[in-house]
């Protein structure tokens, strides 16, 4: 077996540094051959860590070896599990924890400790955590009462975090920002101001908030019939908001009118939709599709005539 010269290490130079199960070397490594005193430090793979602080770098000696390094880096469990109830101990907090470590836990702020129960987990050979046993409870918040206007429905308990349902009447809603445990603002519906209607008003005030269950009455201006209902109601759809309940009405002009004739001349009057303007004549109105049609009669001494304006 023959080897070129390139390819033999220098006299004092070493050949590649010792390979690793669960380690490789720190920095990225050029060529076949290395010279006397050249150091090379090695980082543990992922999920193993250098447990029990052992050598971690080599050296390249005068008689072209390496000084000796065993296997350093060992497996680890992860982070150990987490809890809503509980956190880690802070004297148990680490950056690895190999095979057969323990961790306990403590309480969090809102729990009480259940006696007797265990409160640690462990590392397994196979690099898995016991399961973290249940040994906080909430602690206990007490009768959160009945609001007024309302009832309380309990879910569950009445510990830490525990939550109830507040049912409000209809007509009163609640505050939503409340927290677990308290008890909740009642406060009454009210609508915004109801909506206008031309050639109305309404019977009191018509601007300001309107309790729940109130009423307001629409009033046609004079020369005008009120169409549809008359009132509106200020209820709820959500339990939360008002709204007006009601169809709108409308205010219009008659669909008939008469006046009295005041000349013998023949007189032709217009009906304009909205307002009916009449001067000396009687006037039969109709109003369809918003066009009106006026019928006027004249009233001569002789046989009358009828005209009739669009």
């Amino acid at each position: 077996l023959q080897f070129s010269p390139a390819s033999l290490p220098s006299p004092g130079d070493c050949g590649p540094p010792p390979k690793l199960n669960n380690a490789v070397p720190n920095e990225k490594l050029l060529g076949e051959s290395f010279p006397h005193m050249k150091s090379v430090t090695y980082k543990c793979l992922d999920g193993f860590y250098n447990i029990y602080g052992k050598l971690d770098v080599v050296t390249c000696l005068s008689d072209s070896q390496w000084t000796p390094i065993e296997e350093f880096c060992e497996r680890s469990c992860v982070d150990p599990p987490r809890s809503r109830f509980a956190r880690i101990n802070p004297k148990d907090i680490k950056t690895y924890y190999p095979a057969e470590s323990k961790v306990s836990f403590t309480c969090r702020p809102g729990y009480n400790t259940i006696p007797e129960v265990g409160s640690t987990v462990t590392c397994f050979t196979n690099y898995t955590w016991t399961a973290l046993p249940v040994f906080c409870e909430g602690k206990p918040c007490g009768d959160p009462g009945k609001p007024e206007n309302g009832d309380t429905v309990i879910l569950t308990n009445l510990l830490y975090l525990a939550k109830v349902n507040f049912i409000c009447e209809e007509g009163c809603k609640y505050n939503r920002n409340c927290h677990p445990c308290l008890f909740p603002y009642i406060s009454e519906i009210t609508c915004f101001s109801p909506p206008n209607v031309a050639k109305a008003s309404i019977n009191g005030s018509s601007t300001g908030n309107f309790v729940y269950n109130s009423t307001v009455t629409y009033q046609c201006d004079d020369g005008f019939s009120l169409i549809g209902e008359a009132s509106l109601r200020c209820t709820t759809e959500d339990n939360v908001n008002g709204v007006w309940r009601g169809s709108l009405p409308e205010c219009k002009v008659p669909e008939s009118c008469l006046m009295t004739l005041t000349n013998t001349e023949v007189c032709l009057c217009k009906c304009v939709c909205g307002l009916l303007r009449i001067s000396g004549c009687i006037v039969h109105c109709k109003i369809t599709e918003q066009i009106c049609t006026s019928s006027v009669v004249s009233l001569n001494y002789s046989k009358p005539s009828v005209s009739v304006v669009k």
